[in-house]
């Protein structure tokens, strides 16, 4: 059993992923039993990961959150070939903040994702 923290600890740096370097922020350090990690790709260049945050506060409830930044469209496909389980969404009716522009459908998607990994229990 993962203790449950009000301040998860945070670790953050670059790593080399699929031959590109990627900038990563983890926030927790492992995951309760059930809960795999959740990993948020924003969109691109110039657009950071900083709308993602507010996901951050799942780490507080067993789950590791990591951002990365600055996945160019041109390499998303190459990374969603590298992650085993992983998922490509693309939301057609937004340009670069889904969360906001697509609201209901972006959570739908989050949440659909983790309930498909977690064995139905998001």
């Amino acid at each position: 059993m993962v203790a449950m923290s009000a301040d998860p600890p945070i670790s953050e740096g670059f790593v080399p992923f699929c031959g590109h370097r990627m900038w990563y922020r983890a926030v927790g350090d492992r995951e309760a039993a059930g809960k795999p990690p959740l990993v948020l790709l924003n969109g691109g260049p110039g657009v950071p990961h900083d709308y993602f945050e507010p996901l951050a506060e799942w780490a507080c409830a067993g789950r590791r959150v990591v951002f990365y930044d600055e996945c160019a469209a041109a390499i998303q496909e190459d990374l969603h070939r590298c992650l085993p389980g992983s998922e490509w969404v693309v939301f057609e009716q937004s340009a670069h903040l889904p969360h906001f522009e697509e609201p209901e459908r972006f959570r739908e998607v989050v949440e659909g994702f983790l309930g498909r990994v977690e064995g139905g229990a998001a």
